[in-house]
């Protein structure tokens, strides 16, 4: 999705802006809504040091705007969204799959601003907002309706617009034109099958003003049909799959932190099971599996750990490719699989090939880098490789040093096990450095803290 990396000062925002955005998308995608909003909002200053014209700028704020939608903060996603759809107007697309992505993202946006501002009653605004969103989103939409595929970023969007614009009909008197917006927004929905909260405001608008115009047994019938979706789920067996996976993954989860691994083991299973009902090959059946394998090596079963690792590398290579962040989940899944099963020397090769992979992904100074140095100057430590695992300690803290306040924790672990080794080693004159640094970064924490409290 994102472009590669540049040299330089640009290159570092835009390797920080990479960085904040990737990791933006997994904390939504665990539902953590207030991570993802700090992180966008990094992702928003990085990405205004890369310029105006910049279509980053642009998508971060738009993400930033949803997200802030989603944590009820509506006035703030206002001005976010509005600043959004202005420098997507301004971008300059630098490919043909650029400018396809400029288009869904800034018609995403303008749908979302839309219709805010109709549930504003500024009706001016939002018109404009709503007709550009229908008519960016409407062909990506027709497209993958002609191909029988699915483009939920597109269609939900189109739907979205199309429902504004159905409000705006009814306010205006246009009785026809709100119908007819209604029965398409419906219809985009369905045939989406994904599970939406839009369909219900929708649908409960439509019958509503049904009902207004006495036509009552259309609107029951609408009532029905959404009654029948919120019963069985909109998007049938496949969405009821999801809810399931995403049920028995978190009771995994919560059981494997708990060091209940026999009923980890059972709830994987049950999430395995759910997955592969609606994504044989994905991120969400990725993450899985390499979950899973965990489990399965702290039960002590290898050879079934083992065995998923080889599905979850063949999944990678697959939906990814070997450059890709899907295979460096892999690795890192892996290299922890690895590590419990005390096999260390594979564990640095998984390591190095893991540190390699990561600074061609994210840059050479990323905090993901950073934490993959550190794992692998402990794991050399364990191999007896003395000098090498002094090395990559150096350069993880070097790393860690550039966002102090961000990566807190990791430095002082950092520190605390290079001076470890710096004494195993007898350089007392690179021990007395690292102690008075990690003295101070101790005296600037208290001193950090202090002032947070008296605050």
């Amino acid at each position: 999705m994102l472009g590669g990396c540049a040299s330089g000062g640009a290159g570092t925002d835009q390797r920080f802006f990479e960085k904040y955005v990737l990791d933006a998308q997994r904390a939504s995608q665990e539902e953590d809504s207030a991570r993802a909003e700090r992180l966008l909002r990094l992702a928003v200053t990085a990405g205004g040091k890369l310029g105006g014209s910049d279509w980053r700028l642009a998508l971060a704020q738009g993400r930033l705007g949803k997200v802030l939608l989603d944590n009820q903060k509506a006035e703030e996603a206002t001005k976010v969204l509005s600043s959004s759809v202005d420098h997507f107007r301004a971008a300059r697309p630098t490919s043909p799959d650029i400018a396809n992505l400029i288009a869904k993202e800034r018609g995403e946006t303008a749908s979302l601003l839309g219709l805010l501002l109709v549930q504003k009653n500024d009706y001016a605004s939002a018109r404009s907002y709503l007709e550009e969103a229908a008519s960016l989103l409407s062909p990506f939409w027709e497209q993958a309706k002609e191909e029988r595929e699915r483009d939920t970023l597109a269609g939900i969007g189109y739907a979205r617009a199309l429902y504004g614009l159905a409000l705006m009909s009814r306010q205006t008197g246009d009785d026809v034109g709100a119908e007819k917006n209604y029965e398409a927004a419906l219809r985009v929905i369905d045939e989406e099958r994904v599970p939406v909260p839009l369909r219900d405001d929708v649908a409960g608008s439509y019958s509503n003003f049904l009902r207004s115009k006495k036509r009552l047994q259309k609107a029951e019938q609408v009532d029905a049909k959404q009654e029948v979706y919120e019963r069985f789920n909109p998007g049938g067996p496949k969405a009821v799959a999801r809810d399931a996976w995403r049920d028995a993954l978190a009771k995994g989860r919560d059981a494997a932190h708990d060091d209940l691994m026999e009923k980890a083991d059972q709830h994987f299973s049950e999430a395995y099971k759910q997955v592969n009902l609606f994504e044989k090959s994905g991120d969400d059946a990725l993450q899985t599996i390499i979950e899973w394998s965990r489990v399965k090596q702290r039960i002590n079963d290898p050879a079934a750990a083992d065995k998923l690792l080889e599905q979850a590398r063949d999944m990678a290579l697959k939906v990814g490719g070997q450059r890709s962040i899907q295979y460096d989940n892999y690795l890192q899944g892996k290299e922890r699989v690895l590590k419990l099963q005390r096999k260390y020397a594979e564990e640095e090769a998984v390591l190095l090939e893991q540190v390699r992979l990561r600074e061609e992904l994210r840059g050479k100074d990323n905090f993901h880098v950073a934490e993959t140095l550190k794992r692998l100057a402990t794991c050399q430590n364990r191999l007896n490789k003395l000098p090498e695992a002094v090395d990559y300690s150096k350069k993880a803290i070097a790393i860690f040093k550039k966002s102090p306040q961000r990566n807190i924790r990791e430095l002082k672990e950092a520190y605390d096990d290079l001076i470890a080794m710096l004494e195993k080693s007898g350089d007392e004159e690179e021990l007395r450095k690292y102690k008075f640094e990690r003295a101070v970064l101790r005296r600037d924490t208290i001193k950090s803290d202090s002032q947070k409290t008296d605050n």
